[in-house]
């Protein structure tokens, strides 16, 4: 699929929309992604950003992960995403824009927000078991509270200011808007979901196939999944939260819906 010069395919072969999941990182992309080919839509293997896209077209998992930088593209995204073809989707995170949300208006977004506090621990997990990160010092920490302290004040830092221009997103006209927590539930409430995604999509399907589907997705072993799913209460403290906080959290929080404050559950 990615064949033309820059690595897109310029293929425009139906009438169906073209379909972008933009999400906060670490709010089940790639599940969004399989409940997608699910549907029928083919996967065009992009994961884009700011500053280019990854093409995944054709790799295992494995090399996915390990060969991140070889991977890499250079390109503007406001033309990635109008490269993907109708029928066919890709994924990734990106800051909001005037630029790109124009050429989302093209196109069917998604958009998947999730708590935030969950968002950095499953950001950290991931980075703390791959090369990923800048500073990696953080990761000498054992203790998951004071890891996530240390990361907070190192690369999480980092990783909220990126969040802070993603989570505008969901005030934006040309996006769906679904939410992790429910996608991942499992039965008719994630199911619900599937519904909802296909019509945003245009496909129809009824309950019972949504439900069938969603089992499938969350069995996969999608790109970034990890052996368990990241808990709060785990990880958080009194003295996270503060750093949290002083990294705009509860504002991102009450701008996407979710309680600004830690309740310590």
């Amino acid at each position: 699929m990615l064949s033309s010069r820059d690595g897109l395919s310029c293929e425009q072969a139906t009438a169906e929309p073209s379909v972008v999941v933009l999400s906060m990182p670490k709010a089940g992309t790639y599940l969004m992604g399989q409940v997608l080919a699910l549907l029928g839509l083919p996967d065009t293997g992009i994961h884009f950003d700011e500053v280019g896209f990854q093409d995944n077209s054709g790799k295992s998992r494995e090399v996915i992960l390990a060969d991140y930088g070889s991977l890499r593209r250079a390109a503007e995204v406001s033309k990635v995403v109008l490269r993907i073809p109708p029928g066919h989707y890709g994924v990734g995170h990106a800051r909001h824009s005037d630029e790109l949300e124009r050429s989302l208006s093209r196109c069917r977004t998604l958009f998947l927000r999730r708590e935030v506090r969950a968002c950095v621990i499953s950001m950290m997990r991931f980075c703390d078991r791959s090369d990923w990160g800048g500073d990696s010092s953080w990761k000498a920490e054992r203790e998951p509270r004071r890891k996530v302290i240390a990361y907070l004040n190192s690369d999480g830092a980092h990783f909220l200011e990126w969040l802070s221009g993603i989570v505008i997103w969901d005030r934006s006209p040309v996006a769906t808007r679904f939410r992790f927590e429910d996608l991942v539930a499992g039965g008719d409430r994630a199911a619900t979901v599937v519904v909802e995604v296909a019509s945003a999509v245009g496909r129809r399907i009824d309950v019972s196939s949504a439900r069938k589907i969603i089992a499938v997705a969350l069995q996969s072993a999608t790109v970034t999944r990890s052996s368990r799913p990241s808990i709060v209460s785990e990880y958080w403290s009194d003295e996270a939260e503060s750093a949290f906080a002083r990294l705009g959290g509860h504002q991102m929080n009450e701008q996407i819906g979710y309680p600004q404050t830690w309740t310590g559950k």
